[in-house]
């Protein structure tokens, strides 16, 4: 018999594989953070002592960046200063605007330059494809470590099979993997059957058919079962990972689309609220000018949308 799939996973650290997740995790929380000052230093800063400084100036200093991260993490933003998060307060009150019109384009708008980032729709094409194929891969991984057989492949046979110390099936290892329902025996059918009657019903060489009815009798056989059902397993941190792995690439894409979607929504929604105050205030100007062609020209809107 050979191997049983992927073995290279399989001989994966158990420890590698949960530090790539802590990693992934922790460059997360970097990311998410948006400032100079992030995860890894903060907790470098509590191991030397304390959350504070005696020195007033630094004090100052240490609450007004504890306060842009937890903006940045509030409202999935990447502001450097509090001079930018005022600008982005008073905007958002003076239009009326719901602050989560920001926080879904998770960081789509540029704080510094004032404006949201423009993007290419064609760029949700990469992320969108790899997001898919992780997805799909995701359900194999996780047949594989709750499969109760050894999933192996018998030498010189195109086809997998699951076999166990009661009997054996066919697997269909394709993009969703399952188990097939072309045949499945237990391991009385050598006998019932016969040898030639599982080859008919199955497909599968006599010489396969010879190793897996011997199997059943034979303890080194029954032991490399166990192990191989043991060992696959490992695929419960891999599909996990692969499903974190997931959810990142999904928020990433709804934020690429919701920022493709905030210009002209921006655009829409400064427009009626410098029109509702113009309304409020009766101060539209004396101009053969339509009122919205007054509002279009507005230097804010340029400044926000351009």
């Amino acid at each position: 018999m050979d191997d049983s799939p992927l073995n290279a996973f399989l001989s994966l650290p158990a420890w590698l594989v949960t530090g790539l997740f802590l990693l992934a995790i922790a460059g997360y929380f970097q990311f998410k953070s948006g400032s100079s000052y992030a995860l890894m230093n903060r907790l470098y800063a509590l191991l030397i002592g304390g959350s504070e400084f005696s020195d007033r100036k630094l004090k100052k200093f240490w609450q007004e960046r504890t306060d842009i991260e937890r903006f940045n993490a509030l409202f999935h933003m990447q502001t450097k200063s509090l001079k930018e998060i005022h600008w982005i307060q008073q905007r958002v009150q003076k239009n009326e605007l719901n602050i989560k019109f920001f926080s879904k384009m998770r960081g789509g708008f540029d704080s510094q330059l004032r404006k949201v980032k423009k993007i290419n729709p064609w760029i949700t094409v990469f992320p969108g494809v790899v997001f898919l194929g992780i997805a799909l891969s995701i359900q194999p991984l996780l047949f594989i470590a709750s499969s109760n057989g050894a999933i192996v492949k018998l030498k010189n046979e195109s086809q997998w099979v699951s076999l166990n110390k009661n009997g054996f099936s066919s697997i269909s290892y394709l993009i969703i993997l399952e188990e097939s329902k072309e045949w499945a025996f237990d391991k009385s059918a050598c006998e019932s059957l016969g040898q030639v009657g599982v080859v008919n019903t199955t497909g599968l060489s006599i010489e396969s058919v010879k190793i897996i009815c011997s199997s059943f009798e034979d303890p080194e056989s029954i032991a490399y079962f166990n192990q191989t059902i043991k060992d696959q397993k490992i695929f419960w941190y891999i599909g996990t990972l692969y499903f974190f792995v997931a959810i990142l690439i999904s928020r990433l894409l709804i934020s690429m689309i919701h920022t493709i979607k905030a210009r002209p929504q921006l655009y829409e929604a400064l427009i009626k609220a410098r029109r509702d105050r113009i309304l409020r205030s009766g101060s539209i100007k004396q101009s053969n000018s339509p009122i919205n062609e007054q509002i279009e020209n507005s230097p804010q809107l340029e400044e926000a949308t351009n």
